[in-house]
C-alpha cells in the first residue's frame, strides 16, 4: 500500500482516526444514556399491555410488559411470563388464567408483578377475547395496572379507621359512664372522682384528635413553623417538671449549666420531648429511671430521653417511627393508655421539618433511650 492509500498516514490520517473513535464514544455514550431513560421511564409505567394467541400463548412482543419486569422476549414467550408472578400467586393466576380461557370470558385478577429492579408491585389484570365471523376465540389482549400505591392508601384508611373506632371507645365509654351517674344523681353534686373521669375522658379524645390532626399535616399539607430563640435546656426542664408531677414521678435532668439557645419552633420542638418522655413514662415501671438530657455540641444539640425499661424487641424497631405502628406485646405501666401509633411518626416529622435526625437505641431488658439530633444555625450564647 502506498502512502497516499494509507488512511493512518501522515498527522491528517492519525487525527481523522481520533476523530472517528471520538465519535463512536459519544455514540456509546448517548446509546447508553438512552438505555438508562429507557429503564427510569419503565420502571415508572403504571400499565402494561399485552396480546395473547387464541391458546393464552404469548407469541407477539409485549414492549410494555419486557421494559416493566425485564424480561427479554424469549423468556416471555408461550407460558413465560408467568415467571415475573410473585412465587406464592403463581399457581393461583395460572388457574384463574386457564379458567378465563375455558369459558372464554374476561379476565379479572390482582397480582404482585416483579419489577425489573426486583420489587413486586400489586397489579389489576384484565384481558378479554377477539373473536372472529364465527365467533371462535382469535386472540387475547389485556392489561395491568400498578395499584401499589392506591392499595397502600386504602389499607392505610382502614387501619385509620380500626384503630380510631378501637382508641376512642375507651374514653367514650369513661364519659358515658359517667354521665350516667351524673344523671342518677342529679340532685347531688357532682364528687370531684366523676369530674376528674369525665376529664380524663374528654382529654384523651382531645389527644386523639390533635395526634390525627398533626399526623394529616405533617404528611399532606406541611407544617408551618414559626422560628424563635429557644433555650432548649429551659424547655427540657419545664416539660420534665410538668409530667413528672403529673405522673406523681421524678424525671432525672442532666442539663448545661448556661442557657443553650437555638432558632426553633418552640411549640413544636416541645412536643417531640413531651411525646419522648410521655412514652417513657407509659413503658418505664415506677421505680426505674427516666433522665432527659441536653447536650451541646459546635453546631447541633442533642436531646436524649433515656429509660430503664423493658426495652424494645429488634423485630419492632424498624418499625417504630411509621405511621400508626404500635410495637406488639409492650407492656404498660398501671393506669397507660396506647395511643393511635402516630406519636413517633409526628416526632420524626417535625425533628424532619426542623432539619434533625431521631434514633432509638434499644435492648430487651436493658431500656431505650431516643435520642433528637437539632442543628443550631444561628447559635446565641
Amino acid at each position: 500500500m502506498s502512502k497516499q492509500d494509507d488512511p493512518l498516514a501522515g498527522g491528517g490520517g492519525m487525527m481523522a482516526l481520533a476523530e472517528r473513535v471520538r465519535s463512536q464514544d459519544a455514540l456509546i455514550a448517548q446509546l447508553r444514556m438512552s438505555e438508562a431513560r429507557h429503564r427510569a421511564l419503565a420502571a415508572s409505567a403504571t400499565q402494561l399491555s399485552w396480546m395473547m394467541d387464541a391458546q393464552g400463548n404469548v407469541k407477539e412482543e409485549c414492549p410494555s410488559w419486557l421494559a416493566f419486569t425485564g424480561q427479554t422476549s424469549a423468556e416471555m414467550r408461550d407460558q413465560g411470563w408467568l415467571d415475573a408472578i410473585h412465587p406464592d400467586e403463581r399457581p393461583q393466576v395460572a388457574d384463574g388464567w386457564r379458567a378465563a380461557m375455558a369459558t372464554g370470558g374476561e379476565y379479572h385478577e390482582e397480582w404482585r408483578l416483579r419489577r425489573a429492579d426486583g420489587e413486586y408491585r400489586l397489579m389489576q389484570a384484565w384481558g378479554g377475547v377477539v373473536r372472529d365471523a364465527s365467533g371462535a376465540i382469535c386472540e387475547w389482549f389485556g392489561c395491568c395496572n400498578d395499584i401499589t400505591e392506591r392499595h397502600q392508601a386504602e389499607q392505610e384508611r382502614l387501619m385509620l379507621l380500626d384503630v380510631v373506632s378501637h382508641e376512642l371507645k375507651s374514653p367514650l365509654t369513661s364519659i358515658k359512664l359517667a354521665a350516667s351517674m351524673l344523671h342518677r344523681h342529679a340532685t347531688e353534686p357532682p364528687t370531684p372522682d366523676l369530674l376528674a373521669r369525665l376529664s380524663d375522658g374528654i382529654a384523651r379524645m382531645q389527644h386523639l384528635l390533635d395526634d390525627l390532626q398533626d399526623a394529616a399535616q405533617t404528611t399532606y399539607s406541611g407544617l408551618a413553623l414559626e422560628f424563635a430563640p429557644v433555650d432548649l435546656a429551659a424547655l427540657c426542664r419545664h416539660i420534665a417538671e410538668e409530667h413528672g408531677q403529673a405522673a406523681e414521678r421524678t424525671i432525672a435532668l442532666d442539663l448545661p449549666q448556661h442557657r443553650l439557645l437555638a432558632e426553633l419552633d418552640a411549640n413544636r420542638i416541645a412536643q417531640v420531648v413531651a411525646n419522648l418522655v410521655v412514652n417513657a413514662l407509659k413503658y418505664t415501671p415506677p421505680a426505674a429511671e427516666i433522665r432527659l438530657s441536653v447536650q451541646r455540641g459546635k453546631r447541633q444539640a442533642r436531646i436524649v430521653v433515656q429509660d430503664a425499661g423493658p426495652g424494645i424487641s429488634p423485630a419492632a424497631l424498624p418499625h417504630l417511627f411509621e405511621r400508626f405502628y404500635r410495637a406488639p406485646d409492650a407492656p404498660l405501666t398501671p393506669g397507660a393508655t396506647s395511643g393511635l401509633g402516630l406519636g413517633l411518626y409526628i416526632c420524626r416529622m417535625l425533628t424532619h421539618a426542623h432539619h434533625g435526625e431521631i434514633t432509638v437505641q434499644s435492648a430487651l431488658g436493658q431500656g431505650t433511650a431516643f435520642t433528637v439530633t437539632l442543628p443550631i444555625k444561628h447559635p446565641v450564647d
